[in-house]
């Protein structure tokens, strides 16, 4: 029941939202007509020019408000999963070449013993560790993106930037204080590198993915929602990337559990 009020609200926001649009588009419009007929004007009257900076303000606040409007509009279509994205063939062979890879690491280990192994070493073995498996990952997922295991702010794991195609994995994870979860590395980097892969998809690299598929990691890195926001888990670049970490650990034969 209240699955289904959430969703009708949800659907009733966006209705709202789309009419609101609407209004505000043909308010652009004419802002920016006024702005082009008032730049052409020969008149060098002091309330014209006055007039085109008026214009001209209003034409951009308006375009700014619109870009709002397309995000809360995207925001209720993810909130409702209309933006999920299907399973593709690349998806699952790429989740089988990181669990090959795991294995040649951890010759014939399930994630607990993984995870017995990696709380044996000192820390400075476990930081080699995850920048050798980082790199080996990386070249199965066909990217090349800088990898930095440093200390991030509280509450992140890892990040990427694209801009700088640098993958950050937060060292705090492999202090020997949480040694017991060290594992999480692991998950973090396939995570980040999974970011690194769309990004390059988005930027041009054949990696495999359908033409729909790209559209959508293209939209949502536009309007992306940050981890205080509640679709955080549910855009699809942040759920196709913990759906890779699931898919790996699958494929090595254990459910994966967060």
């Amino acid at each position: 029941m209240f699955k289904t009020i959430r969703k009708a609200w949800s659907k009733a926001k966006e209705k709202v939202y789309e009419v609101t649009k609407t209004v505000v588009t043909k308010a652009q419009s004419w802002a920016e007509r006024a702005c082009e007929h008032l730049e052409n004007t020969t008149s060098s009257s002091p309330a014209v020019g006055l007039a085109g900076i008026v214009a001209k303000k209003a034409a951009e606040g308006l375009g700014n408000l619109r870009e709002r409007l397309d995000k809360a509009i995207y925001g209720e279509q993810i909130r409702r999963g209309k933006e999920k994205l299907g399973t593709e063939p690349v998806d699952v062979t790429t989740a089988e070449g990181i669990a090959d890879c795991i294995k040649r690491e951890f010759p014939g280990q399930d994630r607990p013993k993984i995870q017995k192994e990696l709380a044996a070493m000192t820390r400075d073995q476990r930081i080699a560790k995850m920048e050798e498996i980082a790199q080996k990952i990386a070249t199965t997922m066909q990217v090349n993106p800088t990898v930095k295991i440093q200390p991030l702010p509280a509450g992140y794991r890892g990040a990427y930037r694209e801009i700088e195609n640098t993958i950050y994995i937060n060292a705090v994870l492999l202090e020997d204080e949480f040694s017991e979860r060290a594992i999480d590395s692991i998950d973090t980097i396939i995570h980040e590198l999974n970011h690194a892969r769309q990004w390059a998809a988005i930027e041009g690299q054949d990696l495999g993915y359908s033409k729909g598929r790209i559209r959508q990691y293209t939209k949502n890195w536009l309007w992306y929602f940050s981890g205080c926001d509640e679709r955080y888990w549910k855009q699809p670049i942040e759920a196709d990337s913990q759906r890779m970490v699931a898919q790996t650990w699958e494929a090595l034969g254990r459910r994966y559990e967060e």
